[in-house]
């Protein structure tokens, strides 16, 4: 494919792809995604981060098109209820993922774009799962095309490549044009930002609230004649000129020749943190069958791939944000208490002076010889070994923990995840009808059910 005809491509993709096109497989994976999204958001309403924007979004006002989430009772315009809704979505970082195309959070952006979009223009359920899966088919091309040196280096890529998704899904909402949608994206681009550096504050969930916010932005003002560089993914300035270190963009494939929601799929977390940490956990909770005495432990070594522990930049956390990127501390917290879940993240337990003295314990280790085609925090595996003082070694290896492409939750398992985590705000039987709501969202005309619960 020439590369000056590579935005126009995508641009035609968004355009025409509809609902009739997506393969009933990725419908439900897509039904999925919501219902876990809507369900972790639910159970991040008390975050501090939310709470400031809450109280962001009722100083801003904004026309009521939009229901932010978790009954708090607000209504603002589709772009502020966006980021709102995106960073409550990602504020646990208990939401889905796309390791090896997307290298993001797809859902916690997508998902609060495409339903404040979507209450903007009513749309059907068909028109939202149509949107989702453009939206992440837009973000697995992009992904490919960027590599995983694009997060390695240090962008996040769901705020970076969120963007473009976001753009690309609600772009189908409205209903633009080729030429609309290749200024859409034009303008998105000039919003690509996001790093790493900002794991474990209130601005990492963040990147999934501004990538939905941006998204509608570009869309918005793209419909109503706003121009930008129609070739702004391959043009020489461009996005991939920027953004794909040190080579040009590696294209093998036109957009739409492969499903990446069928190929690469999404993983859904059973752990609130990052997912990098996983197979630790996992691991460490086999270990627990061995009856270990934690006074008795020497020292833990953790051994894993070559770039497998990346995303989890903090060796020391002092505090719950930072902890949900450490691999010491989730390790540590199972040793000691044999449980982890959303309350395990809380100031005070990271600074337990039984916890910080085991974190010390950890050693991280990346074997080269771990063989990696792509994700380093998604294939291979990761061992985690324990010494005890009187010289013995217990060990345990995870290749694929629960929750994982190989290892998937089961959509009843989801559903039990969803009404677990909204049970913060409905009751257990408002939790399962919204749940059944959502499992039929193919066949709903419009959103009063699912806004009903919101």
């Amino acid at each position: 494919m020439a590369q000056k005809q590579l935005t126009t491509s995508v641009a035609q993709y968004i355009a025409t792809t509809q609902f009739q096109d997506i393969p009933a497989e990725a419908i439900q994976i897509i039904k999925n995604a919501f219902i876990d999204t809507i369900g972790v958001a639910f159970a991040g309403v008390k975050e501090e981060s939310v709470q400031i924007l809450w109280d962001f979004l009722q100083e801003e006002g904004g026309k009521e098109n939009a229901t932010v989430w978790g009954k708090s009772g607000l209504k603002s315009s589709a772009t502020l209820t966006a980021l709102a809704n995106g960073t409550m979505a990602h504020a646990l970082d208990f939401d889905d993922l796309n390791a090896k195309s997307t290298h993001a959070h797809p859902s916690a952006s997508l998902v609060p774009a495409i339903l404040a979009a979507g209450e903007e223009v009513n749309a059907s359920g068909k028109e939202l799962i149509t949107a989702y899966f453009i939206g992440l088919e837009v973000m697995g091309y992009i992904g490919r095309i960027l590599t995983y040196n694009h997060y390695h280096i240090g962008w996040h890529g769901t705020a970076t490549n969120g963007v473009l998704g976001c753009t690309a899904a609600v772009a189908s909402l409205y209903k633009l044009n080729v030429e609309q949608i290749e200024n859409a994206l034009g303008i998105a681009v000039s919003h690509v930002s996001g790093t790493r550096q900002n794991f474990g504050t209130m601005t990492k969930p963040f990147h999934a609230g501004k990538a939905a916010h941006s998204g509608i932005t570009a869309a918005k003002l793209a419909k109503k004649g706003f121009t930008a560089d129609r070739h702004s993914l391959e043009a020489p300035l461009g996005l991939f000129k920027l953004y794909v270190k040190d080579s040009e963009p590696y294209i093998t494939k036109e957009i739409g020749e492969r499903v990446e929601l069928l190929e690469t799929k999404l993983t859904l977390k059973k752990y609130p943190c990052c997912y990098g940490s996983h197979r630790a956990i996992d691991g460490t909770t086999r270990l627990l069958a061995h009856g270990i005495d934690v006074e008795k432990i020497q020292n833990i070594t953790v051994t894993g791939p070559v770039n497998a522990f990346t995303p989890l930049i903090h060796k020391r956390p002092k505090t719950g944000l930072e902890a949900k990127f450490s691999l010491e501390f989730p390790i540590s917290l199972i040793l000691l208490d044999q449980k982890l879940d959303i309350s395990s993240f809380e100031d005070s337990t990271v600074l337990r002076e039984d916890v910080q003295r085991l974190i010390q314990k950890i050693e991280r280790r990346e074997d080269p010889s771990i063989y990696v085609e792509t994700s380093a925090i998604d294939e291979g595996y990761i061992e985690v070994a324990i010494t005890l003082t009187d010289g013995n070694m217990i060990s345990e290896r995870v290749t694929h923990p629960k929750g994982s492409i190989e290892n998937p939750l089961s959509t009843e398992e989801v559903v039990e995840k969803f009404i677990a985590c909204v049970q913060t705000v409905l009751t257990q039987s408002e939790a399962e009808q919204f749940a059944d709501e959502l499992l039929r969202l193919e066949s709903l005309d419009n959103l009063d059910g699912i806004r009903s619960f919101l």
